[in-house]
């Protein structure tokens, strides 16, 4: 988290935060670690998992609503998120909702996981002039592999073991890794894809980043 985020949180009367279906708020849990909270509302966000246009835009409505309440009070509302807000993130669905009810909102840059992943794989994201694709797991990746660069596969674990034959059809494994909850306790960090067992159970938040090929090099006479 940012000292930039930190501010912010000091200075919120609510902090709303994701919520899972077991009650789980893991962004929350982070926040108490560097602001304080016992003096602020906390805001469970509950989303429903689906891919039904209609039942997402209506949760992001649902949310976005008990948000304006606070709002509407004169209350300052900071909404916290995993990752960065401009990259796959939720929270920005509700926020373009607000401003479209006409509510001010503004955006704080956070880590974004995969860069959070690269330093802690110890490698860099960008090579030479190469580009960087960066690919949801949930998103059929095919021959989206073939892309010269760097790939990002991010929230991978779910769909890990299609990934994996993916990766292993094109010959891609020795040059992915993956860090699995980057920075929680449970961080599991594989550095050659080729050495994790198909088997093992890998958790939702998954980052596989995929090294460019590197050009070979002409051979000396």
């Amino acid at each position: 988290m940012t000292l930039g985020s930190v501010k912010i949180l000091e200075k919120a009367d609510v902090v709303a935060a994701p919520r899972t279906a077991s009650g789980q708020m893991l962004a929350l849990e982070i926040v108490r670690e560097v602001c304080p909270l016992e003096e602020k509302i906390v805001l469970p966000m509950d989303f429903v998992m689906s891919r039904d246009p209609e039942v997402v835009r209506a949760q992001h409505e649902r949310i976005a609503a008990e948000t304006a309440a606070y709002l509407d009070r004169g209350l300052n509302v900071a909404m916290v998120n995993l990752g960065d807000v401009a990259v796959y993130s939720t929270a920005f669905y509700i926020m373009d909702v607000l401003r479209k009810w006409g509510y001010t909102c503004r955006m704080h840059a956070g880590v974004p996981s995969f860069c959070a992943a690269a330093s802690r794989l110890g490698i860099s994201m960008t090579e030479r002039n190469l580009p960087v694709h960066i690919i949801p797991g949930s998103y059929p990746v095919g021959g989206l592999l073939e892309q010269e660069g760097t790939i990002v596969l991010m929230k991978s674990g779910r769909q890990i073991r299609k990934v994996l034959e993916e990766l292993k059809r094109r010959d891609l494994l020795s040059r992915s890794s993956m860090v699995v909850n980057c920075g929680m306790p449970e961080e599991q960090v594989i550095s050659d894809l080729s050495r994790l067992d198909p088997s093992e159970e890998i958790g939702y938040f998954a980052t596989i980043i995929v090294r460019p090929r590197r050009p070979d090099r002409p051979q000396r006479t």
